[in-house]
């Protein structure tokens, strides 16, 4: 069974209207990648001002994302 938490940290100011577009869009995603039912995805959003972006996310997610696809020879994920 999978039960995933998508948590997305974003700069303030995106529209209610955007939020819901992007959750239905990962819905979706996971729903058809990892087989998953609908109520058993959540997803979050984290609103992470500008100011406090790099160490926030960027040193603590970012950096250490692309230290372990180094690693292990993953390719860069880009949308």
């Amino acid at each position: 069974m999978c039960l995933p938490h998508i948590i997305v940290k974003l700069f303030p100011g995106q529209s209610e209207d955007q939020m819901k577009e992007l959750i239905d869009k990962i819905v979706q995603a996971v729903i058809e990648t990892m087989h998953a039912s609908e109520p058993s995805v959540s997803v979050s959003f984290e609103e992470i001002p500008n100011e406090k972006w790099a160490n926030e996310v960027y040193k603590p997610d970012i950096t250490l994302f692309l230290r372990r696809q180094r690693h292990s020879g993953m390719q860069a994920i880009s949308a």
